[in-house]
């Protein structure tokens, strides 16, 4: 974000290379592209992965992805999502993942907008849009969120907090995400590591790098 005045689009697991992956149009169904889009459409927003290649970010395994502290299977890559907000400002590049997106918008802009929610209980059906009870909320205002399946990679995502962040195994594919100590009870599994991008923090990297106001 300092240096290209935006967030990174996650990579996607189709693409069998740990590149960004981009929709090539800003609007309607999305074809896949790992060449950059000036509108900043990802095209897996919410159930990506970390784009290492791009990043030049490491360890990874021999598609290019980067790996968790596990690593025991193909499944133990590490995840990535970033808020797809857009603003009418901008119609219809994306907020975050355009190029000079949030300079352009300004910073006021994000004032009181939610992006991506982090609860600490399962939200309830899909596709959730934010964290019930209220109460909750860990955060609503994550640009983006970076975070592991944990060991249970190959079988976990049976149990309603694990579905609720995309895993190998299947998950709510939404801008709402769950973390919470690890639970080994038997139907109530999770051992998911989940961290986050204040937009302050954000905001306050990019002002040093020039890249805002």
């Amino acid at each position: 974000a300092a240096a290209n005045g935006r967030l990174p689009c996650p990579a996607s697991s189709a693409s069998t290379i740990g590149l960004e992956s981009f929709c090539t149009t800003a609007t309607g169904g999305c074809t896949a592209t790992t060449t950059y889009q000036s509108h900043g459409r990802c095209s897996n927003p919410f159930d990506g992965l970390l784009p290492a290649v791009s990043l030049g970010f490491g360890p990874t395994d021999n598609q290019g992805y980067a790996l968790d502290g596990w690593a025991i299977t193909p499944s133990n890559r590490l995840r990535y999502a970033v808020s797809n907000t857009a603003l009418d400002v901008l119609s219809p590049p994306s907020l975050l993942t355009s190029q000079n997106g949030l300079k352009t918008a300004g910073i006021s802009a994000v004032a009181g907008k939610s992006f991506l929610y982090v609860c600490s209980v399962t939200p309830g059906a899909p596709p959730a849009s934010n964290c019930v009870p209220a109460t909750a909320t860990l955060t609503s205002t994550a640009p983006a969120i970076v975070y592991s399946v944990g060991g249970n990679a190959a079988q976990g995502g049976i149990s309603a907090d694990e579905k609720a962040n995309p895993n190998p195994n299947g998950g709510d594919v939404d801008p709402v995400f769950v973390s919470h100590t690890r639970n080994s009870v038997a139907g109530s599994e999770f051992d998911d590591v989940v961290t986050w991008l204040s937009m302050n923090t954000l905001i306050s990297r990019m002002v040093a790098a020039g890249s805002l106001p």
